[in-house]
This record gives C-alpha cells, structure tokens and sequence, in this order.
C-alpha cells in the first residue's frame, strides 16, 4: 500500500468518525485529560501487512539488562 493510500483512508476514517471523536475530545470522561480513540482506524490488510514485516522469531531485537543500553 502506497503512503497516498494510507493517508487517504486514514482521513476518510477520521472524517467519518468526526463527531465522534469531537465529542471524546470535548468531554472526556472519568478523567480532566482530552483524548480520544478509534476503534477499527487502520484496514485490516495494511495491519496484516506491517505485521508480516516484523520478524516472527525474535531476530532483530535487542533484549537490555536496563533502560540506558549496556555495551
């Protein structure tokens, strides 16, 4: 999937998801900070896609013994 296609069906999934989100934004609720979700934003064959491009056997991560990396 080319970056113009992701782009235009992630604000096609905004624009039909406006209110929604405009109402999650403005009245945020069991908390004082603004946020909101989208359930379903990306399609499934692009989330498969990016998923399949992850390797499956662990190669290619790096396990550190704390947060700064240790040499």
């Amino acid at each position: 999937m080319k970056a113009t296609e992701i782009q235009k069906n992630l604000l096609h999934s905004l624009k039909l998801k406006e209110k929604y989100i405009l109402s999650q934004w403005n009245k945020p609720i069991g908390t004082d900070t603004r946020h909101f979700f989208v359930d379903n934003f990306l399609p499934d064959d692009f989330v498969n896609e990016v998923f399949d491009a992850f390797p499956k056997d662990g190669m290619g991560f790096v396990q550190q013994h704390s947060f700064r990396e240790k040499n």
